[in-house]
């Protein structure tokens, strides 16, 4: 079986990357990464899991995680400096849009398994009586929800679908009355009197954080 070796040219750039971006925090210490909000999506939880790995190596650093509402908004806080990193998931349908921006550059990339997904609701009663129910969900889990719908008893109901910039915001609009139903993540339904009426669902991810480009 072949080992990679610290020499190879892939180990080697990845290696580059890694310790340019660490080495930026170490000199910095107290340093601010932005990504998707609000509290309890898939990216503020993966933000909290880079704190700690980057806290338990460096014990003088200072991770602050700041949320946005979209990831453009969140890579203008980096381009204004007002945030030192970017944090977003390769998943991102609009992810090219970041490789290809020449102001910023690739630090570094892992892997982290997301939180479960599924098909939350408050109350059932209003919904046997509907010929169509509202969905809400965000733009990357929406190839799930014919799947986890086909698993409640609401699967032969025909449905629409409310777009919303994140699981934890999807979720926010049934809380609201806006929806019947949404589909999110189980730390977005920590304080919430919704529950998951389908199966659900996770896999493991592939993050990137990228930083301005410096010489």
């Amino acid at each position: 079986m072949y080992k990679l070796q610290n020499d190879d040219l892939l180990c080697k750039k990845c290696i580059f990357q890694k310790e340019k971006l660490f080495g930026y925090i170490d000199k910095k210490n107290s340093v601010t990464m932005a990504t998707l909000g609000p509290e309890g999506t898939t990216s503020s939880e993966t933000a909290k899991v880079f704190k700690k790995y980057i806290e338990d190596i460096n014990k003088l650093a200072d991770l602050k995680i700041n949320l946005y509402d979209s990831f453009e908004l969140a890579i203008n806080e980096v381009h204004k400096r007002s945030a030192d990193f970017i944090l977003l998931p390769n998943a991102y349908g609009k992810m090219t849009n970041f490789y290809w921006d020449t102001t910023i550059e690739l630090g570094f990339v892992f892997t982290n398994k997301t939180p479960e997904y599924g098909i939350a609701m408050l109350d059932k009663k209003n919904l046997y009586d509907k010929p169509t129910l509202t969905i809400s969900t965000c733009k990357a889990v929406e190839h799930l929800l014919q799947e986890l719908m086909d698993t409640t008893e609401f699967k032969n109901k025909s449905y629409e679908i409310v777009e919303a910039n994140s699981t934890t915001k999807s979720l926010m609009l049934l809380e609201d009355g806006k929806v019947d139903l949404a589909l999110t993540n189980d730390t977005s339904l920590k304080n919430s009197k919704a529950y998951f009426i389908s199966n659900t669902k996770y896999t493991d991810v592939l993050w990137s954080i990228f930083m301005l480009k410096t010489s």
